[in-house]
């Protein structure tokens, strides 16, 4: 993963020093829910542009209590959008795209007797990783203030068609296993609010 972003950001470094349009934005929806993300856009034309977003997650106390377990999940999508422009700004108003996502997830601790529904178990550390390749689609809006500021909205739901599970600690019960497997889903939502702002490069 790490070896991922790396590739990502020599990427947009050499991006940036092209003659174009760059928006540049932060999910600030997410940023209420520790889901730290953020996104590159290259715009090709007054229609469309290449997105990139990566992000990070960690589980908020409130959705550990929920789900009964807490992990932490990064990723990176890569999207084309379609923007369905009328007017002379480039590149805003109402989108549309497909989109590809690799995301990792690990669990850090899970219930010791998942049999229970009390959350006041014994919680040991494990190590059970989740990696998992995604196609699927987003919607999405946004405009430009001032032609530099950037606001936007964007929601997309997606699935999984490569999937892998690592336990490495063989101790995992199978009752363990497949509770940790149920709340693994292969279908994947993307939502968020954008604010950013856009690079000319002339």
């Amino acid at each position: 993963m790490k070896k991922n972003i790396i590739i990502l950001i020599l990427l947009v470094s050499g991006i940036i020093t092209v003659e174009a349009q760059h928006d540049f934005k932060i999910n600030i929806l997410g940023l209420t829910y520790k889901n730290f993300s953020g996104s590159y856009e290259y715009v090709l034309n007054k229609k469309s542009g290449v997105n990139i977003t990566g992000g990070y997650f960690t589980t908020p106390k409130i959705l550990k209590g929920l789900i009964r377990t807490a992990y932490s999940a990064s990723g990176i999508a890569l999207e084309y959008r379609y923007y369905f422009n009328n007017s002379d700004n480039n590149a805003t108003g109402f989108w549309v795209s497909p989109y590809l996502k690799y995301s990792g997830k690990k669990y850090k601790s899970i219930p010791a007797d998942v049999s229970r529904d009390s959350t006041n178990v014994d919680i040991p550390i494990t190590d059970y990783l989740s990696q998992k390749s995604t196609i699927g689609g987003a919607m999405g809006v946004k405009f430009a203030v001032g032609n530099m500021i950037i606001i936007g909205a964007y929601f997309g739901i997606g699935r999984a068609v490569f999937s892998k599970e690592t336990a490495s600690n063989h101790n995992l019960t199978k009752d363990q296993l497949d509770f940790l497997k149920k709340l693994d889903s292969n279908w994947q939502l993307r939502i968020g609010i954008n604010l950013g702002f856009r690079l000319w490069r002339e």
